[in-house]
């Protein structure tokens, strides 16, 4: 992964991208309702799948439940159903051929339950995670349907030194897009508990109720 990619997504307090033109998954997906165990189905994650793909080590500090939704830079919380992926942004270049070139994938989530700030207008937010592998891959590791917890920030914008290509990329026009951190990009697995799969984590005896405030 590009050192300053992980630098900067590390630790910075994030402000947001202009939003523009770009293609994302859009369809709505079933909502399991606000808590998981409500669902006749829950959907079980390739967790070793899941946690390979974004498996990076990070320099943080932990914080509890409570600490991460009173983060002034956590501007919107919300769990929700995966609805898929589509390509995101490239940080550091303009186009994915340059070597210095960091591909972004988006997530996008139907929402279920606000947990802190303002439901989007449209239903659904828009979640830039670290790419590079193809873009099946996360699918297949995180099933559209699957239920996620997420606490989002605005995600980076261009920098005078560091270019970004494509930045509309992986959502519909006029949409923001959003960042995660490490303790802040949560799972449920409908049979392992959760999955932090910035973490490369699976905490077995965890439940949905733990990680909403």
């Amino acid at each position: 992964m590009n050192k300053r990619w992980m630098t900067l997504t590390a630790g910075l307090a994030l402000v947001a991208f202009a939003t523009g033109c770009g293609q994302a998954p859009v369809d709505n997906a079933d909502a399991l309702g606000s808590n998981p165990s409500d669902a006749a189905d829950p959907i079980d994650v390739p967790e070793e799948k899941l946690t390979s793909l974004w498996g990076i080590v990070w320099d943080y500090t932990h914080q509890s439940v409570e600490q991460i939704a009173d983060d002034p830079d956590v501007r919107l919380a919300v769990s929700g159903t995966v609805v898929g992926f589509a390509q995101g942004p490239i940080l550091f270049a303009k186009s994915a051929e340059d070597y210095q070139a960091a591909p972004q994938v988006v997530l996008a989530v139907q929402v279920d339950d606000v947990l802190k700030g303002e439901r989007p207008v449209s239903g659904q937010v828009y979640v830039q995670l670290e790419g590079g592998d193809p873009l099946g891959q996360y699918n297949s590791a995180l099933p559209k349907g699957s239920t996620v917890v997420l606490y989002l920030s605005d995600a980076p914008q261009t920098g005078a030194d560091w270019p970004v290509g494509d930045p509309a990329a992986g959502r519909p026009e006029g949409e923001p897009l959003w960042s995660v951190g490490p303790e802040r990009f949560i799972v449920v697995d409908g049979d392992e508990g959760l999955v932090y799969p910035y973490l490369g984590k699976v905490k077995s005896e965890a439940d949905f109720e733990s990680v909403v405030p």
